[in-house]
């Protein structure tokens, strides 16, 4: 997975460096939008931390092309101390996915393990909410600021 991400986010940064050597790439990282729920299941957060890694030493090879990374902020959500996460790991821990082994055993707990994300919507589950949103355009203003070879000199 990881060798056949890498070639392919190396042919699209060939790509866009033919069209323009010069244009400004911010790429942002992956996160985990069930951690909350699952925050045991260390399968899930491995394969996106190896997924981010390898993302941005692609990206760490190409000028003016920048990682950002907000995976642990957005996976994390609400729960940013070591206490809350532990607490969290603990109300968790009695449900993990390798041990449920029916479709009706996984709805269940999805069910059960209903906890919410302050930065993801509610109404997927998958995607930011206004707030994770946030996260992002203040990332990207961030890293845009510090690098800013993208602005049109006069």
């Amino acid at each position: 997975m990881t060798i056949r991400h890498a070639n392919k986010l190396t042919k699209l940064f060939n790509k866009l460096q033919s069209l323009n050597g010069t244009a400004s790439v911010f790429v942002f990282s992956i996160y985990n939008p069930i951690y909350v729920n699952f925050p045991n299941v260390t399968s899930i957060t491995h394969y996106i931390s190896q997924w981010n890694d390898q993302t941005q030493t692609t990206v760490s090879q190409y000028k003016h092309t920048y990682f950002m990374d907000i995976n642990w902020t957005m996976s994390h959500g609400q729960y940013k101390t070591a206490a809350q996460i532990r607490k969290l790991k603990k109300a968790a821990s009695a449900t993990t996915l390798t041990s449920l082994t029916s479709s009706k055993a996984i709805t269940g707990a999805l069910e059960t393990e209903n906890k919410t994300n302050d930065l993801i919507s509610t109404a997927d589950n998958f995607h930011p909410n206004k707030r994770g949103y946030r996260v992002f355009t203040t990332k990207l203003y961030q890293t845009m600021m510090a690098h800013d070879a993208w602005l049109i000199k006069k």
